[in-house]
């Protein structure tokens, strides 16, 4: 009688063990899954970003070798004094949501 009454007390603990790592089990996976989709958003978010720079690098570069700057992006002169015959300009592109600026020098009567 006793060891049967052991048995049963033996085997309800092993269940709690069970339901217990189940339990963190399922825990740790959605903390997990939670991680990986946030990393997929930051992906994608740095993927728009890089096309938005690109934009940006392109039109300033344009500028600077003199020629028109892609269509879809904003120039806009700065009154700050540059060397020579240079003039500051900002370039800003919008891709995805995303509006990137980027400062940089071209040649005097450009844009």
């Amino acid at each position: 009688m006793r060891e049967r009454l052991f048995h049963r007390r033996q085997r309800g603990f092993i269940t709690w063990d069970a339901t217990v790592a189940v339990f963190i089990g399922v825990t740790l996976l959605m903390a997990l899954s939670g991680a990986v989709i946030r990393q997929q958003r930051s992906v994608q978010e740095l993927a728009r970003n890089r096309v938005a720079i690109r934009l940006c690098d392109e039109a300033l570069l344009a500028l600077q070798a003199g020629q028109r700057a892609p269509d879809g992006v904003q120039i806009e002169r700065l009154p700050d004094p540059a060397p020579g015959d240079q003039r500051w300009v900002r370039v800003s592109a919008a891709h995805g949501g995303r509006t990137v600026t980027l400062t940089g020098l071209v040649p005097g009567g450009k844009p």
